[in-house]
Parts: structure tokens; sequence; C-alpha cells
């Protein structure tokens, strides 16, 4: 991978502000693996788009024609003061996770991108999910040249479909291959993506068709990726929190609904200070003092 240092933007180029966003710590909350450290910033392709960002800066750089695909994705339209204000004199633990966290924010990235992601997270961990990633964006995703640096995008349903399973387990994908391999074939073949189409709970058992999805990871792919901010995943961080925390228990399915009656709409939105606070295992010198 590319390690340059930051280079001014040519023509092609745009930067454009991001203040209120924290890039390092949105990139490292479980959302995204496409992203790679650059210098002071982190550079990365989304839907064949390269981009660089900076946290000191506070600035995402990226071809002109992609700004409104950048803007989208990083979220910068929500307003996430609006959303917080209601918890953060009321709920003492979640206060917690955003006064620690500020700067995270939810991501729509590319639905594709997003199923196979978390397809492959599935028994894994952050470092190696996304070297698996970016292994089969330099295998078999487009060359993208932007500023002097080649990239690679992360490669279409059809081209992993035509690569077959073996090369997905020749970029480390082990087991979860033949899932990704099943997946690509049915998308190839017509299987509709379009999750903004569907309402909340038709969109969850329809991505939940796909092989190596179960109802987790297919709330992973619906915050991360559509309109769905009341998708709710959890794993066994939330359900730790839910339980200590919150007093909910019993099956994952029963917390999830517990939870998303009680944080509302945007549940999901709320859903990442909670995982990001109880995994970095940080929040007790914002809770307890």
């Amino acid at each position: 991978m590319p390690q340059n240092t930051y280079i001014e933007p040519s023509d092609e180029s745009v930067v454009f502000a991001a203040d209120s966003i924290s890039f390092k710590e949105t990139l490292a909350c479980g959302q995204t693996f496409a992203f790679f450290p650059d210098g002071d910033g982190f550079i990365g392709v989304a839907d064949g788009r390269p981009v660089r960002v900076e946290d000191g800066a506070k600035t995402i750089r990226c071809r002109k024609e992609d700004e409104a695909f950048w803007r989208r994705y990083f979220d910068l339209g929500r307003d996430y003061e609006e959303i917080l204000a209601p918890y953060l004199s009321t709920d003492p633990y979640l206060a917690a996770c955003v006064n620690a966290f500020p700067g995270i924010r939810v991501l729509r990235q590319p639905v594709w991108e997003t199923v196979c992601a978390f397809i492959v997270s599935a028994n894994n961990n952050q470092p190696r999910i996304t070297g698996i990633c970016q292994n089969l964006a330099t295998r078999l995703g487009e060359e993208i040249l932007w500023e002097g640096r080649t990239l690679h995008g992360f490669p279409s349903p059809q081209r992993l479909a035509m690569a077959g399973e073996y090369a997905l387990r020749d970029a480390g994908a082990g087991y979860r291959a033949s899932y990704m391999f099943s997946t690509a074939k049915m998308v190839a073949d017509g299987f509709s993506l379009d999750l903004d189409d569907l309402e909340y709970e038709a969109a969850l058992h329809h991505l939940m068709m796909l092989p190596g999805v179960g109802e987790k990871v297919a709330d992973c792919i619906l915050l991360f990726s559509s309109r769905h901010t009341c998708a709710f995943p959890v794993d066994v961080w939330i359900e730790r929190v839910l339980n200590t925390h919150y007093g909910l228990s019993g099956s994952r399915s029963k917390i999830k609904k517990a939870a998303q009656a009680r944080f509302g709409e945007d549940c999901g939105i709320l859903q990442q200070y909670l995982f990001h606070g109880a995994r970095s295992g940080s929040i007790s010198a914002y809770y307890f003092s």
C-alpha cells in the first residue's frame, strides 16, 4: 500500500472542510475497511472514487466531480447535535460515550462493498478484515491513478463471480469465500441491493437471503450503507452494554428490539457511540468521574 505523505491537490481535485467529524474515530469504529493511514491522514477508495482525509486540517480531498458523493459518504449533512442532545442530560452512559468520541459519524457506503466487508467480518477482527478487503481490491479491482498514486477500487460482483471461489480464498477470505462467491453470483444475476426502496424489516429479511448474512450482519449493512438508521447491530460488545447499563436481557433479537424501542428511529447512530465506547475500554474515566 502506498504510504505517501500529503500531496498538493491538482486542478482536477478539490479540498473542502469537514469540521465536525473525527476521521480517526469514525474510520476506527468498525464501519469501514476501505482506508489506510497516509501521513497525517487516511486514504481510501469507495465506488471507484479516491479520497484523502485529514483530522488536523479537518479536510477532505477528492476529485471535483466526487465532492457530493463524499459529503454524503461521511454524512456531513446530518445534524448530530440534534439527535444526541436529548440523551446528554438523561443517559449518563451514552453521554459518556459521546463525550469520549464526539466526532463519530455513521457512514453511507456503497451497498455492494458493505455487503462483502461484513460477510468477511464474521469471526474476524478489524485489521484482518481490512487486509482481506484490500487484497481483493488489489488483485481483482480496477486500477485508479490519482495525483501520482496507484490505488484500486473494490471489485464488482461480476468480477468476484468471474474470479471464482479459489481466488477469494487466496486473498485470505477463508471459509467466507464460499459465501462471498455465492453472493456475488446472486447480485450479478440481478439480486437487488436497492435497500432504500424497502422498509426496514423488509430490507433486513431481503439481505438475509444472501449466503453468510445473518441478522447482525444485515443490520450492519443497513446501518452503514442505507437510510435505515433504525438498524441496531447487536454483537458481544453491544450485548454487554445493554445487559450491564440498561438491564436488557434475552436473545440478541429480543434486546435489539428493546433497544430500538428505547432509543428511537435513529438508534443505530447511538449504537455506534455505545459500541466504540465499550470496545475502546476508555469510558470509565467519563462515566465514573
